[in-house]
């Protein structure tokens, strides 16, 4: 028997004590026992959104990379466009397992051509001409025929192919082509914020429409100015089905930073109207400078350039004599530029350090690419435009110089022998 009544109540406190240090005890185990549970559905959640991400990146990688050499592509729909002498072909793998590798918009595909009659295969790149992430590549290829001042000559034998013998079985799918992965420097990322120029003359249009395209659904507020120069309305094709990606008249009505002229060079009599009642799409006259100069609030533009050989030289030359940086100025050509001299160069000692020969350069050859195949040294090479990088070489001693702007650009230490020339004696390692 307690004799204090403070005994009592030490008593009573000691055991509250004891009891709150209990109900503590079983909270604590109790709130351990769920947050253990709670971290296992946390990384449970993580694991599976890890997986996920996996997932996403191992489909990002194929569609990035692609697949290796030519795969079968058949022809889902041939469409000509009018009488301007090109033809769209909409192409799907033949194997439905075959994923469609990601390109960036500019870029094109290499076509392994087996004609009839010929030995060796023949090698062709077209620009793509609509925008990532749909369920088909779309090239579009005009007949190539014999310049105006040589009609004899033949006309372009990859264009006579595509133009004559591929076709699409009246809807079936037809022809099958085999065809690289999208390739190619000439590239823009249709999400950065930089202003652009783009500029197409004729058939120079289909990397400018690709890149449009995609900069007009992923990123429509971006300052655009789509520039596209041809003689007349007979070979105007930008409106025709499928040019555009869908509703690009209301974008163009929407967002007043996308812009859109169109030069006829040689107006026909019918053309008058659409020039006189349009006057701030349709112009009459050729894609400049000048041109530029009074549309754009400045020089301050990356520009995009694909066309004609003399178009391009020119509206380069002019745009860089403008203050455009050449960092600035990217262009596409079709193919190798016409063989010439290379005017003003000093006789040079090349020397191929593997093959062990060497000659004198002299520049009737025009190139270093030119001048080794004359030697008898083997380079590998592609386009010969200064455009894929295959023909690309180390240096072992010396240096080059570009005659003319190229896109691929070479790691130091090395030179595109498609596009350079020797400044003095030099020595490649081929």
């Amino acid at each position: 028997m307690l004799e204090h009544p403070f005994e009592l109540a030490g008593w009573v406190t000691l055991i509250a004590v004891f009891v709150a240090a209990g109900f503590h005890l079983i909270d604590g185990a109790r709130r351990r026992k769920l947050l253990a549970e709670q971290g296992v559905l946390e990384s449970e959640f993580l694991k599976a959104k890890l997986g996920a991400a996996r997932v996403e990146w191992d489909k990002a990688r194929e569609r990035e990379v692609g697949w290796k050499g030519f795969a079968n592509f058949v022809v889902a729909r041939k469409v000509e466009h009018g009488t301007s002498g090109i033809c769209s072909f909409y192409l799907k793998p033949k194997d439905s397992r075959l994923k469609l590798a990601d390109f960036k918009p500019g870029q094109h595909l290499v076509f392994e051509l087996h004609l009839p009659g010929k030995q060796q295969p023949l090698t062709r790149r077209y620009s793509l001409s609509d925008r990532p992430g749909l369920d088909y590549y779309r090239v579009s290829v005009k007949r190539c025929l014999p310049p105006r001042d040589a009609p004899d000559a033949p006309p372009g034998v990859g264009s006579s192919y595509f133009h004559d013998q591929v076709e699409d079985e009246g809807g079936a799918l037809g022809n099958l082509l085999l065809v690289g992965c999208p390739d190619g420097s000439f590239s823009l990322d249709p999400s950065a914020s930089e202003p652009v120029v783009l500029i197409g003359g004729g058939i120079g249009l289909t990397p400018m429409l690709s890149m449009f395209n995609a900069i007009a659904e992923d990123n429509p507020t971006r300052e655009t100015w789509l520039f596209y120069g041809v003689r007349d309305s007979e070979e105007d094709v930008i409106f025709d089905e499928g040019m555009f990606l869908p509703g690009v008249s209301d974008l163009l009505a929407a967002y007043p930073n996308l812009h859109l002229h169109i030069c006829y060079s040689r107006p026909l009599d019918q053309d008058s109207s659409l020039l006189d009642s349009q006057p701030g799409r349709y112009n009459k006259g050729r894609v400049g400078v000048e041109l530029f100069k009074s549309l754009l609030p400045s020089n301050n533009y990356r520009f995009y350039i694909c066309g004609p050989e003399a178009m391009m030289n020119q509206v380069e030359d002019d745009l860089i004599a403008w203050g455009v940086p050449e960092e600035d100025v990217m262009s596409e050509r079709f193919g190798p530029p016409k063989a010439k001299a290379a005017v003003g160069v000093a006789p040079a000692t090349i020397t191929f350090s593997r093959s062990e020969k060497s000659g004198i350069f002299t520049g009737e050859v025009g190139n270093l690419l030119d001048f080794a195949e004359a030697a008898g040294v083997p380079i590998p090479s592609d386009c010969r435009s200064g455009a894929c990088g295959q023909c690309k070489v180390a240096i072992v001693s010396g240096k080059v110089s570009y005659p003319r702007r190229v896109n691929y650009k070479c790691p130091p230490g090395s030179c595109l022998t498609c596009s350079c020339i020797p400044e003095g004696d030099l020595e490649l390692d081929c």
